[in-house]
């Protein structure tokens, strides 16, 4: 729609600079460049990466839904590639992938402990330490049959393989700055306040609410604004479309700046354009 049109406008337009240490841990952006002042040339770039990614919290304050607009917490996707034992390099995956086959593996052990009617007849629990037996056969009868339980209570396709989580110390690949839609690269988690599966975002209380812009109300005005004469002259029922011409005098050289409250978050593309 429209309005989502103008929401990824607005995430490619409005980015900030984040960095990340080789393990995947954030870290303060200005800390960050004072590690590459101090490395030298052939490690830094294992060290740390600076990139940007959308402002996503300063997009999703704009009133750009006519209705009022609920979001869980939101993060920009990392990007991940591990190294295989054969030497190779595994595909580029979403290091949220990490955690998803935690889940899915905790998931896995409660199963396989529980006496279920698909794993009879099968060793499938360790029970000193409450995990799945070391039985491949387990694990293709749980993608077989079961696994369509795991992807209705958590909401996504569990990874296949169990992933390292090594970061892609690549800038351009982590930015995607030419990517249409940038809110597709953003994961939904639950509020991190919240505890619980952090993969039920519907579970979860809003991270942002925004009032819609249809929900807009008359703000209080100065008392010339407040003039019967002045609302009807102008053809609106309210008391804010009204050309205005101010003279200021001074007694030497000033600086004056202007600012304007844009109250229909339709408009804000327009008016960046112009000024």
């Amino acid at each position: 729609t429209k309005q989502y049109e103008h929401l990824n406008q607005c995430l490619k337009d409005n980015r900030k600079m984040v960095c990340l240490l080789a393990d995947g841990t954030s870290e303060d952006v200005e800390k960050c460049q004072k590690i590459l002042n101090e490395t030298d040339a052939s490690s830094r770039s294992q060290q740390v990466l600076i990139f940007s990614e959308p402002d996503i919290q300063t997009c999703l304050s704009r009133p750009y839904f006519c209705s009022h607009s609920e979001w869980n917490f939101l993060t920009f996707r990392r990007l991940c590639q591990d190294s295989l034992p054969n030497g190779k390099l595994s595909a580029i995956y979403d290091c949220a992938d990490v955690h998803r086959w935690e889940v899915y593996s905790q998931w896995r052990d409660k199963l396989c402990c529980s006496s279920v009617p698909e794993l009879r007849g099968i060793d499938s629990c360790d029970e000193v330490q409450s995990v799945c037996t070391s039985n491949p056969l387990i694990e293709d009868i749980i993608r077989d049959k079961l696994i369509g339980i795991f992807e209705l209570e958590n909401d996504y396709v569990p990874p296949v393989e169990q992933p390292l989580g090594h970061l892609l110390m690549n800038t351009t690949m982590q930015e995607n700055i030419h990517h249409n839609n940038p809110l597709e690269l953003f994961n939904t988690w639950q509020s991190p306040s919240e505890t619980g599966n952090l993969q039920k975002p519907g579970h979860s209380q809003p991270w942002i609410q925004n009032d819609g812009c249809c929900e807009c109300r008359s703000h209080p005005m100065p008392h010339f604004f407040h003039s019967s004469h002045n609302a009807s002259a102008s053809g609106y029922p309210d008391d804010k479309h009204q050309p205005i011409q101010i003279t200021i005098s001074a007694l030497e050289t000033v600086d004056v700046s202007i600012a304007i409250e844009l109250l229909h978050g339709r408009y804000y593309a327009e008016f960046n354009d112009y000024f």
